[in-house]
């Protein structure tokens, strides 16, 4: 079977898609990422019930901090959460969240982060990206500020996320009135 040439003007047309991929394979080659856990850093949680305060951190939990050429605006974010790891120092009140009106642990173990645009104003950071909790995933956004820190950065930041949207609190505890539908997420994270 006879090859027929490639016409002169389409050779550029041809050429694009591998110009794209070998640019694509340089870009993932040039990120470095860095990484964080429970032991570098943490997540905190801060919410009402029934007027009352609470706090609470997740001690396990991994981030990924993926940035080409040293670019935080480039970078992507990863966070993994293992959601039966929440600490509030009540035992009543972990038992309680991680139960299926709550976070519903047995059945979604794992809340997960990830960036979809990160935008520096001054010397402030906003991020906008993908949670996943209970098996719903929903758009959020957040703010953080990044500081160079030996051999990697300091992340430090904070959210809101609304409960309701993920269905966290079923029957008497959707009560906004006694539960809040807003609870802020703080957190400060060593990249490695």
């Amino acid at each position: 079977m006879a090859t027929r040439p490639i016409r002169p003007d389409l050779r550029p047309w041809l050429a694009a898609p591998a110009i794209l991929l070998s640019t694509t394979l340089a870009t993932a080659e040039d990120a470095v990422c860095y990484h964080a856990n429970g032991e570098q850093g943490e997540i905190r949680i801060a919410f009402e019930i029934d007027g009352a305060g609470f706090s609470g951190r997740f001690r396990d939990f991994e981030a990924e901090y993926c940035m080409p050429g040293d670019d935080p605006e480039a970078g992507t974010i990863r966070v993994t959460v293992d959601i039966g790891s929440v600490a509030t120092g009540n035992r009543d009140l972990d038992i309680g969240m991680q139960e299926r009106d709550g976070l519903a642990v047995d059945d979604h173990p794992q809340a997960r982060w990830e960036t979809t645009r990160i935008h520096q104003q001054n010397d402030t950071y906003h991020i906008e990206g993908q949670m996943t909790l209970r098996g719903e995933t929903r758009h959020e956004s957040g703010r953080f500020q990044l500081a160079p820190e030996g051999d990697g950065w300091r992340l430090t930041g904070d959210s809101t996320v609304n409960r309701l949207d993920y269905g966290v609190g079923t029957g008497e505890f959707r009560d906004t009135e006694f539960i809040p539908d807003p609870v802020r997420v703080t957190f400060d994270l060593h990249f490695r």
